[in-house]
């Protein structure tokens, strides 16, 4: 009695919040489809692309560049706080000049950035 009573009410939660999250994601399916096409396709090549290169980051960083295990903690620490600072620049100048010419600027700058990474001597 009282188990299915709350394993029933767990259901109801996730399913709540699993209904009013991808609510917009439904919404864009089910009024632009070919729209709603095109975002995933962007969004899986940027997923296949870019997930291999950031997985593989810290290896390639301590064999390649022979960092310690402190010294690429401290990187990817100071890396990271350095794109949460410029988070706040880059919004400002997308509301400025346009967000789809910013998500294409640095869709394009991304694998240069990654190119220039992992080529780059020293």
């Amino acid at each position: 009695g009282e188990d299915h009573t709350n394993s029933t009410g767990i259901v109801l939660v996730l399913y709540n919040a699993f209904h009013q999250r991808f609510k917009p994601v439904y919404a864009l399916l089910k009024n632009y489809p070919a729209r709603f096409l095109g975002c995933s396709i962007v969004s899986a090549i940027d997923g296949f692309a870019n997930t291999p290169a950031d997985l593989f980051k810290i290896k390639f960083m301590q064999e390649a560049h022979h960092l310690t295990s402190s010294e690429v903690s401290l990187t990817v620490l100071l890396s990271g706080l350095v794109a949460f600072a410029s988070f706040s620049f880059a919004g400002k100048l997308s509301d400025k000049y346009g967000r789809k010419s910013f998500i294409v600027l640095f869709k394009i700058l991304l694998p240069l950035g990654v190119a220039a990474y992992y080529n780059t001597p020293g």
